[in-house]
């Protein structure tokens, strides 16, 4: 795995988390203050997870 692929799997990880801490919706904003990496790798993740049937994104929140 490259660099770039490690990162968005933990992103993943973190987001999945996150979500599983909060129990509710939680807006991007609260993604970037709680995972301290670039946008694009939170897009990115939010993308593949999205994908993979394991969240659904509804414009900047995350049931």
């Amino acid at each position: 795995m490259n660099k770039k692929s490690n990162i968005i799997k933990i992103v993943k990880e973190d987001i999945l988390r996150i979500l599983g801490e909060q129990r509710r919706r939680v807006s991007l904003e609260i993604l970037k203050e709680k995972i301290k990496v670039s946008l694009s790798f939170i897009c990115e993740a939010i993308e593949e997870l999205e994908r993979e049937g394991l969240i659904k994104s509804q414009q900047i929140f995350l049931p």
